[in-house]
């Protein structure tokens, strides 16, 4: 069973990472078709003001094509940082201490709610704490008049341990629901993120073993970071 387990574990990694991979390097290619095609017409451009337009551009899209591959290598080192054994309880308090400022700036309350117990995972401590700081940063954009994020963690059925994450905002639209996740898919206004924050975070979710899925609230967005808990044994992997 235990073999099972770990079989499933390494298909779900090899997938989430494939799908990412594919992600990058369609987008990649899109960005420097764009950048050559800038290039090209600034190079018959006489006009000075339309030539620094089109510069402009290149610089534009070669920042983004930077910026994804910064994404993706940042997400590559965190599977490479030997994971030991952390309270999920105690990585939920750091990013709160990382979010808390710029949320309380945007007049977004943050509430942590602990489980009554540790929550023990085998993880990268660095890799989660900056899925559930994404999560929280995002619904913090969702809710531009202010709002409330709340982080809770609690103990699942099956050996898991959950952190959730929760928003009283707009939530997400039900025909958009299923494509949160893909990779570059954003919502956002043009500049503002890659649209690989949830995809990294389904992905180091599935590295670890676990899942990242949005789940359907009345209102607001509830996101729900699901890893297996460590054996009692477990140490440095």
């Amino acid at each position: 069973m235990a073999d099972d387990d770990n079989d499933r574990a390494q298909v779900n990694r090899l997938a989430a990472m494939g799908e990412l991979a594919a992600g990058i390097v369609h987008e990649v290619r899109n960005l420097l078709t764009s950048v050559r095609g800038f290039a090209q017409v600034g190079r018959r451009e006489a006009d000075i003001d339309r030539a620094h337009e089109l510069f402009a551009a290149i610089d534009r899209e070669s920042a983004r094509c930077v910026d994804t591959l910064q994404s993706f290598l940042r997400f590559a080192r965190k599977r490479a940082v030997a994971r030991s054994r952390v309270d999920l309880n105690d990585l939920v308090d750091a990013a709160a201490g990382l979010v808390r400022h710029q949320l309380s700036a945007h007049d977004v309350r943050l509430t942590i709610e602990r489980a009554d117990r540790p929550l023990f995972v085998c993880a990268s401590a660095d890799a989660i704490v900056e899925v559930i700081v994404n999560l929280a940063l995002n619904a913090q954009q969702a809710m531009p008049h202010g709002g409330e994020v709340s982080v809770r963690t609690c103990a699942r059925g099956g050996g898991r341990v959950a952190a959730i994450v929760e928003d009283d905002g707009p939530g997400v639209p039900p025909e958009l629901a299923d494509r949160v996740f893909e990779p570059f898919f954003t919502t956002k206004p043009e500049g503002q993120g890659t649209g690989l924050g949830l995809a990294i975070g389904a992905a180091v979710a599935a590295d670890h073993g676990g899942s990242l899925r949005l789940e359907s609230t009345a209102r607001g967005a509830r996101f729900v970071l699901e890893l297996p808990a460590a054996p009692e044994e477990a140490g440095v992997a």
